[in-house]
This record gives structure tokens, C-alpha cells and sequence, in this order.
């Protein structure tokens, strides 16, 4: 009896660790890449004058990068609105100086780019905003 409790419970374990084969399946489409991190939208910056300060929320906003290079947001990074939850997909670029996620459909098919800095499972998203302001990203994975 214990023998077989034991198997029902390991074949549970195995299943719930099964990977999903479309990690953009939350985001409506269908794609193969492996997915290298994945950030959940916590805190938003803003700064009506001098100061300013990272402030919680709630929103449905995420950011997946894959291992390729590519991210999908689930979010436009064209606007700082956290009820936003438009589908936007780029790429990332690292230079020795700065990392950012690079995409088009902001103003027209111009190319748009977000400057992104990570430290450990917060990574911060910079906006073009007169007084400044940001995104505070926590990794889910």
C-alpha cells in the first residue's frame, strides 16, 4: 500500500513539473524559444518635480526574455499606462556601456528603444518622461 501511495504521489510531482512547450501561450500566439527569465510589473517611478519614488502596483504587465535574445511584453513599452496589456515583442541589445530591449510601433514604424538595468530579481525599465519615470520589474523564474 505505502508502495503505491508512494508512486501516485512521484507521478504528480513529475506531471506538475512538465515544462509548458509554448512559453507564449499567455500571451495569445504560439512560440518555441526557451524562455531565460520571466518579470512581473510591481512598482512604477514617478517624479512630479525633485525626488520622486518607486510606488506598488498592480497590474497585468510582463516581461519575457528568451534566451535568443528576443522579449515579448505583454504591456506596450511605448507608454507607462499599467493597465496597458497590448502585446509588444523586440529584442535585446547589451553594449559595455548600457542594456536595452529595442522595438518598433510607438511613432509609426519607427524604431523605439527602453535603457533597462537588472540586479538581481529586480530589473528596472526607463521611460522617456519629461520629470522621469520607471517600471519595477520582479523575476517570477
Amino acid at each position: 500500500m505505502k508502495k503505491i501511495l508512494t508512486l501516485i504521489i512521484l507521478s504528480f510531482v513529475f506531471v506538475s513539473c512538465k515544462e509548458d512547450p509554448n512559453p507564449c501561450a499567455g500571451y495569445g500566439f504560439e512560440c518555441t524559444a526557451t524562455v531565460e527569465s520571466h518579470w512581473e510589473l510591481v512598482e512604477v517611478f514617478s517624479s512630479p518635480g525633485s525626488g520622486g519614488s518607486f510606488n506598488e502596483v498592480e497590474s497585468d504587465r510582463t516581461i519575457t526574455i528568451f534566451e535568443n535574445g528576443d522579449f515579448i511584453s505583454k504591456g506596450s513599452l511605448c507608454v507607462i499606462d499599467i493597465n496597458n496589456v497590448e502585446i509588444q515583442t523586440g529584442e535585446i541589445e547589451h553594449t559595455t556601456t548600457e542594456s536595452k530591449m529595442v522595438f518598433f510601433g510607438c511613432s509609426g514604424n519607427d524604431e523605439t528603444e527602453r535603457t533597462f538595468t537588472v540586479d538581481g530579481d529586480e530589473m528596472i525599465v526607463e521611460f522617456s518622461c519629461f520629470e522621469g519615470c520607471a517600471h519595477k520589474y520582479k523575476r517570477v523564474n
